[in-house]
């Protein structure tokens, strides 16, 4: 064999006794591709079809959470709905909004403040301790008690909900209940807000009696038309007897001229005049929120519920009483 191809066996290049197979390529360009190697995508002689990186616009992509979904209820939410349960709540009023999936509802508290509380994708209130990030106790009134949404569901302590989520509770639930209570303090919240004459509020009924054929005025000992109220006025705080009210009003003078308080000529109850039986049971707070307290006859002070209270009805609501000594807010 001639000396060339000797040497060229010595360093392995000689190919007439070597392959690349038993002798891998030692060249830098060969090393970098295998350190770095080509993405497909980029390498001309890749011979794979890739699919197109554009959407089909035709294809909606599902709807996607606005908030983390929350796996179990906390503590705190359990807390809240405990209240719900021993505490009593108003829902004065309800609107749609438009025709999406969004309701808003005014809820009167245990304080008699009335909150905004709003249902749709990313429900929301009003009051203090939603705006601390909590999920308040008026909004699970209106979620359990309003909408009808069971304790069993996740839903009602979602920071956010879908829209299957939203039509699936809005079809479920029942409709609101003709209470008279609640109608009076619609009615209340109505004249208040200006959505009603203050009239309409007036005549919500109450312990108004029913003038009769043959029943006077205990005043003029006139006789009192049974088919009208007109120019009659009642007591509404005590017995519910009617009277004429101009004579009430010569009355009334009377009274006050002697420096005494106005009372019933009937039942010596104190009179409420009829101007100030609806709205003048509302007020606005230092903080901006309508209160109706008075009109709902409640104290505007949340009523103290001892811990052990709520310890009962935690095994009927199915869920886990929460340790021992934590605090509880009202």
């Amino acid at each position: 064999m001639p000396p060339s191809c000797n040497r060229q066996r010595d360093y392995g290049y000689c190919h007439e006794s070597t392959s690349s197979e038993n002798y891998p390529s030692t060249s830098r360009s060969d090393a970098r591709s295998s350190m770095f190697p080509v993405h497909p995508r980029l390498d001309p002689h890749h011979n794979t079809t890739f699919p197109s990186s554009r959407k089909d616009p035709r294809v909606k992509s599902p709807e996607k959470r606005m908030s983390r979904w929350r796996a179990t209820c906390s503590i705190k939410v359990q807390e809240r709905l405990a209240r719900v349960m021993v505490q009593r709540f108003f829902m004065v009023d309800r609107t749609r909004v438009g025709t999406d999936l969004h309701e808003e509802f005014q809820v009167l508290g245990s304080t008699g403040n009335i909150y905004t509380v709003v249902v749709n994708q990313m429900p929301s209130c009003t009051c203090p301790d939603w705006l601390k990030g909590n999920i308040c106790k008026h909004l699970l009134f209106v979620f359990i008690k309003v909408l009808g949404v069971p304790i069993s569901s996740q839903l009602y302590y979602q920071p956010a909900l879908l829209t299957n989520e939203l039509e699936d509770i809005f079809s479920a639930a029942p409709e609101a209940p003709n209470d008279p209570t609640s109608q009076h303090l619609r009615s209340v919240y109505a004249a208040a807000t200006g959505k009603a004459p203050v009239d309409a509020a007036l005549e919500v009924p109450s312990r108004r009696k029913p003038i009769e054929e043959g029943d006077d005025c205990p005043i003029c000992y006139e006789e009192l038309p049974c088919d009208s109220t007109k120019d009659i006025v009642f007591c509404e705080d005590g017995c519910g007897k009617g009277l004429h009210a101009e004579c009430h009003q010569q009355y009334a003078n009377n009274l006050k001229g002697q420096r005494k308080p106005v009372i019933c000529v009937y039942c010596r109850a104190d009179w409420k005049a009829p101007e100030s039986n609806a709205v003048a049971g509302t007020k606005i707070t230092e903080d901006g929120y309508l209160n109706m307290a008075a009109a709902a006859g409640i104290p505007e002070a949340a009523p103290y519920v001892s811990p052990s209270d709520y310890y009962w009805m935690y095994p009927e609501l199915g869920l886990d009483p929460p340790r021992r000594g934590r605090s509880y807010y009202h």
